[in-house]
């Protein structure tokens, strides 16, 4: 129940959609994928951010980001040169 409020929250609504009218192993699947889609969006705001107040550096590495709460917090690859994130993992 909690999932289904959470998801209603914070994904669009078509996700949510597509969630609810998949069946099992699927729908793990899709609420899997929508989780690191949310954690990248967290990472590249907060890339973004960093940037804004370092004079338009990159940051070293994801912790120094000091982001908390990420689902899946070692999937991500991250290039500090280019401040680039993501998910190789996580592809469908």
């Amino acid at each position: 129940m909690h999932l289904l409020l959470l998801l209603l929250t914070a994904c669009p609504q078509s996700q949510v959609a597509m969630v609810a009218t998949e069946g099992g192993s699927q729908a793990r699947a899709r609420i899997d994928a929508v989780k690191a889609e949310t954690d990248l969006a967290v990472i590249r705001s907060s890339i973004q951010l960093y940037r804004q107040t370092n004079e338009g550096q990159n940051p070293p590495d994801i912790a120094s980001l000091g982001i908390n709460g990420l689902y899946y917090p070692d999937e991500y690859r991250y290039d500090s040169t280019t401040g680039t994130v993501s998910c190789p993992e996580c592809q469908p």
